[in-house]
Parts: structure tokens; sequence; C-alpha cells
């Protein structure tokens, strides 16, 4: 099958997007997360 480029991109931005969601789940089962604050220290947003 023949798919046009844009769509092969939305593809690909889809199969990129659900591959951070399940490596973010995964994390959070090992219960690596950050907190809020962590993360807006981070970010320098403080």
């Amino acid at each position: 099958m023949i798919q046009r480029f844009e769509d092969y991109e939305r593809t690909e931005k889809e199969l990129r997007f659900m591959k951070v969601v399940a490596l973010g789940l995964l994390d959070a089962q090992k219960g690596d997360t950050t907190s809020v604050e962590q993360a807006r220290g981070a970010l320098g947003l403080e």
C-alpha cells in the first residue's frame, strides 16, 4: 500500500507520541517520577 507523505508524517508523529507515553508509564510503574516542584525547578520556572 502506498500512502501519501502527509499521512506517513502523521503516523510517524503518532508513533513517537505513543512511545513517549509508554516510556513514561514504565517510569511511573518503577516509581521513577518527579514532583511538580522538582520539574518547575529543573525548568527554571520557580
